[in-house]
């Protein structure tokens, strides 16, 4: 992938460019990386809403982005009506719930149109006290325990995740915000870090305040999901995080933010995602700086992005990766352990198995991109 596409793709999405035919310009590769990244419908509602297609007569590219921004439409349509459904069986059992990332920016129409957010699933936060009952009053409405692939630890932040038949996406019922595999909460449900929605049909549902509904979108991909230190654009949670800062700038306290942030220890990560929002985006925020630093993490952040999908991408930055991949988290996994003194056994054993697969067969590149 070329950072030019990157770059054309993000004007257009900022709406800092208005895109027209130029012959240098590949159209397949901004919607490779829009669809990559989850923003085609975003992509397609910039183009129309600069009147891209009425200047450039492509039917081909036009029927193709519109028919998946109506499908989105029609999704997220079917997502506000389910969670319809989930909120009003809570308040029937006097069980508050917190909306959390996707769903809280659909109630509270954050975007433009109901169609340009993509949402994977339902993120929806009750008190710990209760979660065993709002559980299984879902449960009882229908819902069931999914199969996916996935490791939860007994620390995690949120339940398995449930579906029901002829709903759109899953259910993932948390009895925290956020924090991973730590028992720590670092945003409390309560009156301070939440308020109730304007939205006549979720009244008596909470929602973050801005302030930290921009912590809660800062740390869920670059604390969690580590993108820091493993270099990584998560482009759909940038602009998501654009997009609520630009229309809850005036109500956020940027010095309780800075203070949230200095508290985790994590400004070097916030900085480099301000930066990478300011040069993205062109956002700019109280707390935006620029120098050395963030210069060189966002260089290294384009490398990554650039190296996608090929050989050396999936090692760059190599040691952050390989701590990554021989993470206890990942081991257990892997192997389906649970006590953590098997760790330095299965270490050995997975290491063991990397040689034999990835260094000493012939098609050792293959191999590791489809392990991936």
């Amino acid at each position: 992938m070329k950072k030019e596409d990157l770059y054309l793709l993000t004007d257009c999405l900022s709406n800092e460019k208005s895109v027209s035919y130029e012959p240098n310009i590949n159209f397949l590769n901004l919607v490779e990386i829009a669809n990559h990244e989850f923003l085609t419908s975003a992509f397609f509602y910039q183009l129309n809403k600069n009147n891209f297609f009425k200047k450039n007569d492509d039917e081909e590219l036009f029927l193709y982005l519109s028919e998946i921004f109506r499908l989105n439409t029609v999704r997220n349509t079917q997502i506000l009506e389910q969670l319809k459904e989930i909120v009003a069986l809570f308040n029937s059992a006097n069980i508050e719930c917190l909306l959390l990332k996707g769903c809280a920016s659909l109630v509270e129409n954050d975007y433009e149109h109901i169609g340009i957010r993509f949402l994977s699933d339902i993120d929806i936060m009750v008190h710990p006290e209760q979660i065993e009952e709002a559980y299984e009053l879902l449960i009882n409405a229908g819902y069931r325990k999914t199969d996916a692939d996935i490791f939860l630890p007994d620390s995690h932040h949120h339940l398995w995740p449930i579906a029901k038949d002829n709903m759109p996406v899953v259910v993932e019922l948390h009895h925290r915000v956020m924090g991973g595999n730590s028992r720590m909460e670092h945003i409390p449900f309560s009156k301070e870090t939440s308020y109730k929605s304007n939205n006549p049909e979720f009244l008596n549902t909470w929602i973050l305040n801005p302030t930290y509904k921009l912590y809660h979108t800062f740390l869920h991909t670059e604390f969690n999901d580590n993108n820091y230190n493993l270099k990584r654009l998560d482009l759909r949670h940038v602009y998501d995080f654009t997009v609520l800062t630009k229309k809850y700038y005036d109500q956020v306290h940027w010095k309780q933010l800075n203070q949230l942030v200095k508290s985790l220890r994590l400004v070097n990560n916030f900085t480099a995602y301000l930066y990478i929002c300011k040069k993205l985006f062109c956002l700019k925020t109280p707390l935006t700086v620029e120098n050395k630093k963030v210069h060189s993490d966002y260089k290294k952040i384009i490398t990554s992005f650039e190296l996608r999908g090929t050989r050396r991408g999936n090692l760059y930055p190599l040691f952050p990766k390989l701590k990554g991949l021989y993470s206890k988290q990942r081991l257990k996994r892997i192997y389906h352990y649970k006590t953590d003194v098997y760790y330095p056994y299965y270490l050995l054993k997975h290491f063991i198995y990397q040689l034999k697969t990835y260094v000493f067969c012939k098609d050792c590149s293959k191999k590791f991109t489809s392990k991936r």
